[in-house]
């Protein structure tokens, strides 16, 4: 029996995984992203114009809309961009650095982008940390989420479930690398914690127990809130920063 071997084209990961559909099954519905991006669009109240990079079903974008603060998107998936523009959503199709690179300088109150820099190799993220500083005027706003790849639970849950994912990135190496950039007033704020029932449970202790049994377990709770840390940390994190007024 003759089998037919099958020699291409192979469809590209990217065009498989960054899908309306894939959204849905990795990150969530279009509501439960939207009720998360509520947390950040306070913090553009004045920073219109706002671009949102690589904004996928433009969840933040009519965050921002209803808020009324001016906002348009780029992403480079033309299912996503027909999916936004099909909502009256302001969203070109485009490479997220070229399209910041075509922008005038200092002609941006705010840069947003949520799970993109870890599709980007290294020199990719610091190109996408300049260029934002370059397109904002004085005092805007950068917000950049990504994987915490300081969690194991973020890297083997999140990041390697998208074949797309390039680089695994931690708070501090981002945060220095925004400063070497030229952004001030840095924060990282840690999002999506792990569920209580899936961390490691600290043993209760009855004070009746004697002393050394005592000792015993809490040496073993130690332990396990130092894996709890390490296993189960904050699954994303979000560097905020801004350009020097």
């Amino acid at each position: 029996m003759r089998t037919r071997r099958f020699v291409g084209p192979w469809p590209r990961a990217s065009a498989i995984i960054s899908t309306a559909s894939s959204f849905s099954r990795f990150r969530g519905s279009e509501e439960e992203i939207g009720r998360r991006f509520e947390l950040y669009t306070k913090l553009f109240a004045d920073a219109d114009p706002v671009i949102d990079v690589g904004c996928g079903r433009g969840e933040f974008l009519a965050a921002l809309r209803e808020r009324g603060i001016g906002a348009r998107g780029v992403d480079s998936n033309a299912e996503l961009v027909e999916h936004c523009v099909s909502h009256g959503l302001d969203v070109a199709r485009g490479d997220a650095l070229e399209h910041l690179g075509s922008l005038d300088a200092g002609s941006l109150g705010g840069v947003f982008s949520a799970q993109v820099l870890e599709h980007l190799e290294p020199a990719g993220i610091q190109a996408f940390l300049g260029l934002a500083h370059r397109v904002l005027r004085p005092g805007g706003l950068l917000v950049a989420e990504t994987v915490n790849a300081e969690s194991l639970a973020a890297i083997t849950r999140n990041f390697f479930a998208d074949w797309t994912h390039r680089t695994p990135i931690v708070p501090r190496s981002l945060r220095f690398v925004a400063e070497r950039c030229g952004f001030a007033d840095l924060e990282i704020r840690y999002l999506s914690p792990v569920p209580e029932n899936a961390r490691l449970r600290i043993v209760p202790i009855d004070p009746d127990l004697a002393t050394s049994t005592r000792d015993q377990l809490e040496a073993i709770n130690r332990n396990f809130e130092l894996l709890n840390a390490l296993l189960f940390g904050p699954q994303d994190f979000a560097l905020i920063a801004r350009k020097p007024a």
